[in-house]
């Protein structure tokens, strides 16, 4: 870990690649209320249900305040946690990956007295975590987002889940849970976004039924993260015929499709083709056709590629929300006409073959808050109507041929939290306007041949923890 100074000029010279990690501490901080009691029991007591933790829980000592432990967020205020955060591999992972961070154990049921507690994610720990879902959880009355996604854990979904009145998020898919779906769960007036796909479940009845009334759009944070079809996501109407021609326009330019688009045929309701999402109305709102797992590297073997080029009819999709064609040895520059689609909130073409710029042209997606673009061969500058993209929260173009400097508007971008422009050909200075980027955590510019020069400006940003920079 190499760390910074500032010289007399309040720059820092780097000559070589650098990984910065910040800590700040403001006054307000300083004033906070140490950990609940209750709280620092019941994060102990499933502590004590880890076998291996593999280092997640390293800061979790009885000693200390449990809100400065790795992974807990706690009310500054009344010193409650309001979040237990800890994925077993990076949030862009891929549900199938291997876990990086694995913790082994169960859940333990003093969970169940974190009452303050607001999101709970513990996902992708894969076959390491196990048993049941303690029914304790159901206690959690102020809840939102509940992720357990991606472990081994078994036995049936607790009915005593249709408790958490403000939840809007669940994801319990790639499991091995069994069992009917509880039907409390339709209870969930604030459910926006149910995860159940890879379990073990039987049956089928008003549960069901009442769970898709409630969903028909996709969460496009979960989406973002493992690109599964939730449940809700069942069309209730036929596809509509603008969005079936859109995709066969798609299919006629793919030269092979790897198996798939196998269900793909002109006189069936595309609503039921492989890889598509409908909403209620019948509108295509997803087409996630991924080869390569989210996260993997840029050397892993695509099982399923398609070869063939990104058809311009893509453009009539207008009520599409995500569309990923990641991992695929797709050739030819990006359509310009996907700036039409001004209802997309995550685009991901990352992992082919692609040519020429990106087009100005995206600066319409005002809604879009996801953008990978990485392992292609895109070259030509990067937009400066890019600009326009005041959602955005992820935004990566790692490892292709861009060329010019980093333009300054990308400083009016204030939702980023991640910005990855490494392995490049960008060239000129940082610029200062990176600084106006309060909620960035993670910046790489690594292998480009930009001045070795950092602003003092980048001192100011309070959640930077990693910069890697050549």
């Amino acid at each position: 870990m190499a760390s910074s100074s500032r010289n007399s000029r309040g720059t820092t010279n780097c000559s070589f690649i650098l990984i910065l990690c910040f800590s700040f501490i403001s006054s307000s901080q300083l004033l906070s209320q140490a950990c609940h009691d209750v709280d620092r029991l019941a994060l102990l007591g499933f502590k004590a249900q880890i076998t291996s933790d593999s280092g997640n829980l390293r800061t979790w000592n009885a000693s200390t305040d449990c809100c400065t432990w790795e992974h807990i967020t706690c009310d500054t205020t009344t010193g409650r946690v309001v979040q237990l955060n800890i994925p077993g591999t990076p949030d862009m992972a891929a549900p199938d990956e291997t876990s990086t961070f694995p913790l082994t154990g169960t859940l333990s049921p003093t969970l169940g007295n974190l009452s303050s507690l607001e999101f709970l994610k513990i996902n992708n720990h894969y076959e390491g975590l196990v048993g049941p879902i303690p029914p304790e959880l159901g206690n959690l009355q102020n809840l939102t987002v509940l992720y357990l996604w991606g472990n081994h854990l078994s036995g049936s979904i607790p009915s005593s889940l249709g408790n958490l009145v403000h939840l809007e998020a669940l994801d319990l898919s790639y499991n091995q849970l069994s069992g009917v779906i509880p039907p409390s769960l339709s209870l969930l007036k604030n459910l926006t976004s149910i995860g159940l796909e890879e379990n073990q479940f039987t049956g089928r009845g008003a549960e069901y039924d009442n769970l898709r009334a409630k969903c028909d759009r996709i969460n496009a944070d979960i989406q973002a993260r493992h690109g599964f079809f939730p449940l809700c996501l069942k069309s209730s109407q036929a596809c509509h015929d603008v969005d079936r021609a859109a995709l066969l326009g798609f299919k006629a330019q793919i030269t092979s499709d790897g198996g798939n688009l196998k269900t793909w045929n002109a006189s069936t309701d595309c609503c039921t083709w492989e890889h598509i999402a409908c909403d209620s109305t019948g509108r295509a709102v997803q087409l996630n056709i991924l080869s390569i797992p989210e996260g993997a590297g840029p050397d892993e073997d695509t099982s399923f590629p398609m070869t063939g080029t990104l058809s311009p009819t893509l453009r009539n999709l207008s009520s599409i929300e995500l569309l990923k064609i990641n991992g695929h040895p797709v050739a030819e520059p990006i359509p310009t006409e996907l700036g039409n689609l001004r209802k997309l909130t995550n685009l991901n073409l990352g992992f082919n073959k692609l040519n020429g710029s990106i087009p100005s042209s995206f600066g319409n997606l005002i809604n879009l808050e996801y953008l990978d673009l990485s392992y292609n061969h895109l070259s030509g500058v990067i937009p400066s109507a890019l600009q326009s993209l005041t959602k955005l929260i992820d935004f990566e173009i790692t490892t292709n041929q861009i060329t010019g400097e980093i333009p300054p508007e990308i400083g009016n971008l204030r939702s980023l939290n991640y910005l990855s422009l490494g392995s490049n050909k960008l060239n000129g200075s940082i610029p200062s306007s990176l600084g106006n980027l309060v909620n960035l955590k993670s910046l790489y510019l690594f292998d480009n041949q930009l001045s070795s020069v950092v602003p003092s400006s980048l001192h100011s940003l309070k959640n930077l923890t990693t910069i890697v920079i050549s």
